[in-house]
């Protein structure tokens, strides 16, 4: 496993704007708030400390209908994500919990229709993070659900995952930005992690050539805005692309000299209407006549030299 540093967010989190209430009237933790982040802010770090005071929990409808951060990293040390902390975040895409996460509450993130990823580092032998029937409570089916690869099982198993069996993955498949998986001659890129807003996906990793992007390998991504897709891949799969509401511009490099990147038959559907896509100068007519990217001639056209 490695885990990318953007996870980290390379800048100091905006604690400015982040509000801190050590308990209320009943002694209940509340912890973090950001009900005054300005609209700019889309990346948040909740830190594990504010001030000299520990930070327990994301707290009670902490970021309810926040309508602009499309990334979370909660820090460790950090203990519970309150009830409805993310609630309504229409363009929350990926989220990070550490392994020091015990619980997620009633509707933590219910109604979050870009939802994407979800890491959850806990692993079996700390105690599983607990979780309530409705945390993801009108969630995309698309969302993934990364944990550690020895615990895969028990999250599968327990009774308030086990909704989510079929979208739960193991960790070891992060490598970088991206999760992946083996496929015959190298690997697929299985889902993009990271939190660019201009993407280049390598050709290589870890030893690997990347020859192909899976079915829903960028499906809710609300971030990426620009995509440029490596002379390696040959194969774009149905729905790699799909509602990824931001992207307006994916530069495929790949030329007709080395036999067209072969797509699926759907693999952009409810995309932004002004989405661009540039081959090779002298590849254009070549995609253009390809029969699964007929759907998108007039999208099509030189990249710029």
């Amino acid at each position: 496993m490695n885990l990318s540093s953007t996870f980290l967010l390379d800048y100091q989190p905006p604690f400015d704007y982040l509000t801190y209430t050590p308990l209320d009237d009943n002694g209940n933790d509340l912890g973090v708030s950001g009900e005054n982040l300005p609209d700019w802010i889309d990346s948040v770090v909740i830190p594990s400390q504010f001030g000299n005071e520990p930070v327990i929990e994301v707290g009670l409808k902490g970021f309810k209908d926040n309508g602009n951060i499309k990334t979370v990293v909660v820090s460790e040390g950090v203990e519970k994500v309150g009830n409805q902390s993310f609630r309504n975040c229409w363009k929350l895409t990926t989220v990070r919990l550490p392994s020091s996460i015990e619980s997620i509450n009633e509707n933590a993130f219910s109604n979050c229709p870009y939802l994407s990823s979800i890491i959850v580092e806990r692993p079996a032998s700390m105690g599983i993070t607990k979780g309530c029937t409705n945390m993801f409570f009108f969630t995309p089916a698309e969302f993934k659900i990364y944990v550690p690869d020895d615990s895969v099982e028990a999250y599968k198993n327990d009774s308030y995952w086990d909704y989510y069996a079929s979208q739960i993955y193991s960790m070891n498949m992060i490598h970088g930005d991206y999760a992946i998986i083996d496929v015959s001659g190298g690997v697929s890129i299985f889902q993009y992690l990271g939190i660019s807003k201009n993407v280049q996906i390598p050709s290589v990793i870890d030893s690997n050539n990347v020859i192909e992007i899976s079915e829903e390998a960028f499906a809710l991504n609300s971030l990426v805005e620009k995509l440029t897709i490596p002379v390696s891949v040959a194969q774009i799969d149905n729905y790699a692309f799909y509602n990824a509401s931001s992207l307006i511009e994916i530069n495929v490099l790949r030329p007709s000299s080395s036999g067209i990147t072969t797509a699926g038959s759907v693999i952009f559907l409810n995309n932004h209407i002004n989405l661009k896509i540039y081959v090779e100068s002298g590849s254009v007519s070549a995609y253009k006549q390809a029969s699964n990217w007929l759907w998108y001639v007039a999208k099509i056209s030189a990249l710029e030299t």
